[in-house]
């Protein structure tokens, strides 16, 4: 196979740790090449070297087989690579298309909706184009992300821990999509850390383990348990977890709940639902189902149309946010940076934020 990248001897520094040490990475045109790693193995700053938002310490890129230096992400692009970083930079009262096309200097406006269905037929992806990005889940921001790129007409496309917010549903509907690129030509890289899903879709894989490659597989040809003890560093034992469920009271009750999208369209329509405590109840579903707005009206941050909702028999369906909170409510939102924290704040300012009454503040 013709070799479309290589990275050569690459190594990063920042104050206290080497984030990439000599490592050495070669990408064959048309796979599906995997990047396997523990949190912190240095992945996701190898590539960033790659699409130009860092420069490495030490080494050398080659690509399409010259010496290659790319001082920004927009100089990846113009060399035909893309990546979909695992937080999104979308603009969220702009419409999918718009986003799409938003920095791209040569279009015809007209042209651009039928050229944009062209691509979203040929690999795959389902999306409203006229749909607000404020609108939609993080499953389909996602694939606005992967239209952005293919738009671009990228050859080279990395994806940063793509699965990580995906239903069982999506992941598999991303890997039929990844199939259909790279069959078109294109070339892939999947960063990730779950092994099922690097054995599924990548034709070879590299692992890092602490800034550094241990090792480069063939995906056919080796297993999870091998390529958990690379990862790791020695033989990981995986014991079945045991549960006792307990009938307790109930904890939470949904009953006949009825509420609006953004669009002013029923996302819920008479939901009725009972979780025992010290219960886990799953919610399955496609993205854009309702599992959104049932956080949302949960939580208290989406009215009800009808219906009620019960904390330990006491209803709640009026209640504010502050004061469902109080009554023992907690979320981690599906879309963790742009809702679940305040970015340029500290972490224990963050921390703090719930309860800034209690501090004086």
């Amino acid at each position: 196979m013709d070799v479309l990248l290589e990275m050569r001897n690459i190594t990063k520094k920042f104050p206290g740790v080497i984030a990439n040490k000599n490592i050495n990475l070669k990408i064959f045109k048309g796979e599906i090449h995997g990047l396997l790693g523990e949190n912190g193995a240095g992945k996701t700053t190898l590539m960033n070297i790659l699409f130009g938002i860092y420069r490495q310490d030490e080494g050398e890129i080659i690509y399409k087989g010259r010496k290659v230096v790319f001082k920004s992400p927009k100089d990846a692009i113009n060399m035909g690579i893309g990546m979909v970083h695992q937080h999104f930079n979308l603009v969220d009262t702009l419409t999918v298309w718009q986003n799409v096309i938003l920095g791209h200097s040569e279009f015809i406006l007209k042209d651009e909706k039928e050229r944009l269905k062209e691509v979203m037929d040929r690999y795959g992806i389902k999306i409203n184009l006229d749909a607000r990005v404020s609108t939609l889940s993080v499953g389909e921001e996602q694939r606005v992300e992967i239209l952005k790129a293919l738009y671009r007409d990228v050859e080279l496309l990395i994806l940063d821990e793509p699965t990580a917010i995906l239903t069982p549903q999506e992941v598999e509907s991303l890997f039929t999509s990844l199939r259909r690129m790279v069959k078109g030509g294109l070339t892939v890289i999947f960063i990730t850390h779950k092994l099922r899903e690097a054995l599924s879709v990548t034709d070879r894989i590299t692992v890092l383990r602490n800034g550094e490659v241990v090792g480069v597989v063939e995906s056919a040809k080796t297993n999870e348990i091998e390529l958990a003890r690379m990862m790791v560093g020695k033989e990981v034992v995986i014991k079945p977890i045991e549960r006792h469920r307990k009938n307790g009271r109930d904890a939470l009750k949904i009953e006949g709940v009825t509420a609006l999208n953004d669009d002013g369209i029923e996302a819920l329509k008479n939901v009725t639902i009972t979780i025992k405590s010290g219960e886990i109840l799953g919610l399955a579903g496609v993205s854009g189902n309702g599992q959104k707005e049932l956080e949302e009206v949960i939580i208290g941050v989406r009215n009800i149309k009808d219906g009620k909702i019960y904390l330990y028999d006491k209803e709640i369906s009026k209640m504010s946010v502050k004061d469902r909170i109080k009554a023992g409510i907690s979320c981690i939102p599906e879309d963790r940076l742009g809702s679940g924290v305040a970015g340029r704040l500290s972490v224990v300012e963050n921390l703090m934020l719930r309860d800034f009454e209690d501090y004086g503040v």
